[in-house]
């Protein structure tokens, strides 16, 4: 089963691709994690990213499109992803569409003030790589390894504001795209005092059965495939 996280910066899409992840068998892509993984390397596609990052824009969909793709076709991913942060634009999943099938996405609906008041306290563990935010976890280690946090550079506010108004422009066309094409839309809304647990527990509430549907389809196609 393949399915995409959409939704603005700051939606919970990272912490709800872990628990898709762990219930479903599936392997998390993130594509600001294969971003940050070459800037921490500083190989030269990391040193273009950091650019593009830094200023608070979105990278060229070429260069990020190869990125992913690259990621992809390691063996881990033969039996079922989640992709989170791609693709942004249609064009992205146009190209992506033509080499990867889409079972389901997942639409994080996100208010702006809701965007910039959490990502100005969210944290990630620079050990384990687990998110959290101040609005739910008041310590100042991580609550899964006792690592020390850390804050992103884009996450000051004039550039969230940016980045959340970037997606806006982009989302009902990207919508509309997956729709188009019969690809089913599972929708949630993420809210401003929502630990990712509760938010993830109404999303189950609603779609459980569908993705269950989805994984069984998909499992059965790929065992046709095989033969």
């Amino acid at each position: 089963m393949n399915i995409v996280l959409f939704g603005g910066p700051g939606a919970g899409k990272d912490s709800i691709a872990k628990f898709l992840a762990e219930d479903f068998g599936l392997v998390h892509v993130s594509s600001g994690d294969i971003f940050r993984k070459h800037i921490a390397e500083q190989t030269e596609i990391g040193k273009s990213v950091k650019a593009y990052i830094d200023q608070g824009n979105l990278v060229p969909d070429e260069l990020t499109i190869a990125i992913v793709m690259d990621r992809l076709a390691q063996d881990d991913c033969a039996n079922g992803f989640i992709l989170d942060g791609f693709p942004r634009t249609v064009a992205q999943a146009s190209a992506f569409l033509k080499q990867k099938p889409i079972d389901a996405i997942v639409h994080i609906s996100v208010d702006e003030e809701t965007v910039v008041a959490r990502l100005s306290g969210r944290y990630k563990c620079t050990t384990c790589h687990e998110p959290h935010n101040k609005l739910w976890h008041k310590g100042i280690e991580c609550s899964k390894c006792g690592g020390p946090l850390s804050q992103r550079d884009d996450d000051r506010e004039e550039i969230v504001r940016k980045r959340f108004n970037d997606y806006k422009e982009t989302e009902t066309a990207m919508l509309d795209f997956y729709k188009s094409l019969l690809v089913k839309v599972l929708p949630v809304e993420s809210k401003l005092v929502d630990p990712p647990k509760s938010m993830y527990s109404r999303f189950l509430d609603d779609h459980v059965k569908s993705l269950n549907y989805i994984a069984a389809t998909s499992k059965a196609k790929s065992k046709d495939v095989k033969k």
